[in-house]
């Protein structure tokens, strides 16, 4: 088994509450239940300061459980979640964000 199977396994054993989906960028790590990248998820919460108060009063749709589930992911695998920050930063695109199952993702290009 190759090293890439062998980390697409190893994600697909934790943690709790995150699916994947293959897109044109490659997979991509959900939170279950939405359809929110974990990128998505920690690019926000950078944005609000790393401020759970100030994120929740975004995102009050996100339950801790969920948010819980992404950032758990981002700490087992950093790397993947900031080369996909800056990869979505070098395209210059701006944000607006949306509500909870409105298309792939919390933001829309504008």
């Amino acid at each position: 088994m190759t090293s890439e199977a062998l980390s697409a396994a190893e994600k697909l054993l934790r943690p709790p509450g995150i699916g994947f989906d293959e897109g044109p960028q490659g997979r991509t790590a959900l939170i279950a239940g939405t359809d929110l990248a974990v990128w998505e998820l920690i690019h926000e919460y950078r944005v609000c300061g790393n401020d759970r108060t100030q994120f929740y009063e975004t995102f009050d749709w996100l339950t801790p459980d969920q948010f819980n589930a992404a950032f758990s992911y981002y700490q087992a695998f950093p790397e993947e979640i900031d080369r996909r920050i800056g990869d979505e930063a070098k395209t210059g695109r701006r944000y607006t964000r949306r509500g909870p199952q409105t298309g792939h993702g919390l933001i829309a290009p504008l």
